[in-house]
């Protein structure tokens, strides 16, 4: 599909649980995917919080890859919210260090500490609300349908997300 993006989520497997840590947008997710694992080996203090993740992973021998979640038109910025929103009970990585955006940008300061967060993580998990399970496979080659894109539009425009936008917005204007 010409010019598509491509809605990703990093993730690996914990005591057979798909586990998201990062979700992301992209035009090419093979170079992208190999800039998340080049990241991950040349991880370094004050990177992003995503390849201080992965390269805790890589450390751990815990194998993580990239899931495509979704292939959409160019400017829809809204899907890549709406899957992090949707997966807001996910350890996302997705903020760079500093910010403080509530379900993003864990603080751990090396493997000890992220194999306690992580386990914390999973119990956690377990014991909220279980997964949903999926029906059947949406074709990702395919269209959306129009109810799906409503769906996603009202979601976006909830007062949470709006709320996150507005604090995204104040803390870039204070960083200027």
């Amino acid at each position: 599909m010409e010019n598509t993006d491509y809605i990703y989520a990093l993730t690996y497997i914990e005591d057979g649980a798909r586990i998201i840590f990062y979700i992301g947008r992209t035009i090419d997710p093979h170079r992208r995917l190999g800039e998340h694992r080049l990241g991950s080996r040349h991880y370094k203090d004050g990177d992003e919080w995503k390849y201080q993740y992965a390269s805790t992973l890589d450390s751990l021998n815990i194998p993580w890859e990239m899931e495509i979640l979704m292939e959409c038109g160019p400017g829809t910025e809204f899907y890549e919210d709406y899957f992090i929103n949707l997966h807001r009970n996910e350890p996302l990585q997705n903020m760079k260090k500093g910010d403080d955006e509530p379900w993003m940008g864990r603080d751990y300061s090396g493997p000890s500490d992220f194999i306690k967060y992580r386990k914390a993580v999973v119990a956690r998990q377990k014991a909220s609300v279980p997964r949903v399970k999926v029906e059947r496979r949406v074709d990702l080659t395919q269209p959306c349908t129009t109810r799906f894109v409503d769906d996603v539009k009202k979601e976006i425009e909830s007062p949470a997300l709006q709320a996150i936008r507005e604090r995204r917005a104040a803390a870039k204007k204070k960083s200027i």
